[in-house]
């Protein structure tokens, strides 16, 4: 039997560990370079050589999604300049300072097609998340509730209920399920649950979040007043960005099918807003990939 510290034992445990990193993609430099550079329409990267830099391309036939990410004020972002002038499918662009919009949005505009940035087009949430399905509310609540302590938890999580019946009561009258959100959390709780109880199929998710008490009986348990006092303050990050939300298609909204139809999208909040609404920019790029990668189907990726 061979000694686990032995050279031979260490060699095998290394070739293993390669094995594994390349199957899943990951390349160091040098195995980039050697594999990956050659002829191709799309410059992705200029990686040291042992003699002298190589270009890795993307050929012009290749099919796929890249998702490509550098950190700021890095050598890499005139890498990004270029891969978003050459690249000819759809491409969605988190931005925070605006640089990627101002210097390629017109030639992508120009060779590609139309180009939508937000802040500046209003965008339909409720595309990407049927509040009035359950999965979906717990979803959305998912991204825009940021992480409290562990005593709050349950409080805060039993909000999804409410976002559920939020979502079944815009349905039901045709509103905007994100302005019905703010506006009941700016709202006082009589009322909101008051509207829930106008609307059977809304109120009986309302129920699950007031524990069977009516509106006013609702009022006097801590559990309940908690958790819509932690829905509220959560949701109050959100509120600067109301006239953003629509459900109307009009010549500002931002097309659901827009992925499909090779266009682009720039997300330019400031970097300061990015970091206060981070949860809502989560929620419209998680939405727009799953909706392209279902083919607009709204089902789960895994």
């Amino acid at each position: 039997m061979i000694p686990f510290n032995t050279p031979y034992q260490q060699w095998r445990w290394q070739r293993q560990q390669k094995q594994h990193r390349l199957t899943q993609g990951r390349l160091t430099t040098a195995e980039a370079a050697a594999q990956l550079s050659g002829d191709g329409a799309i410059p992705l990267a200029s990686v040291p050589d042992s003699k002298k830099d190589s270009l890795i391309s993307i050929p012009a036939e290749v099919e796929g999604h890249l998702l490509l990410v550098a950190p700021p004020d890095s050598q890499w972002r005139a890498h990004l300049i270029s891969i978003l002038v050459h690249w000819p499918s759809a491409a969605l662009v988190v931005d925070p300072d605006g640089s990627f919009y101002q210097k390629t949005g017109q030639f992508r505009d120009t060779l590609w097609g139309k180009v939508y940035s937000i802040p500046g087009y209003r965008f339909n949430l409720n595309e990407y998340y049927r509040c009035w399905n359950g999965d979906a509310a717990a979803k959305l609540h998912r991204f825009l509730m940021w992480p409290v302590p562990a005593a709050e938890t349950w409080p805060l999580d039993h909000s999804v209920a409410l976002i559920h019946a939020l979502g079944l009561y815009s349905f039901h009258h045709k509103r905007n399920p994100m302005q019905d959100l703010l506006d009941a959390a700016a709202t006082n709780l009589l009322q909101v649950l008051e509207a829930l109880a106008t609307v059977p199929d809304a109120w009986h998710h309302g129920c699950r979040f007031t524990k069977g008490l009516s509106p006013r009986d609702a009022l006097l348990d801590a559990d309940v007043v908690h958790s819509f006092a932690l829905f509220s303050q959560q949701m109050q990050r959100y509120q600067k960005t109301y006239a953003s939300f629509t459900i109307e298609s009009v010549s500002d909204v931002l097309p659901k099918a827009w992925t499909q139809v090779k266009h682009t999208l720039y997300l330019t909040y400031t970097m300061a807003e990015m970091s206060e609404m981070v949860g809502l920019v989560a929620a419209l790029v998680d939405g727009i990939r799953r909706y392209h990668h279902t083919f607009g189907r709204y089902r789960k990726l895994l």
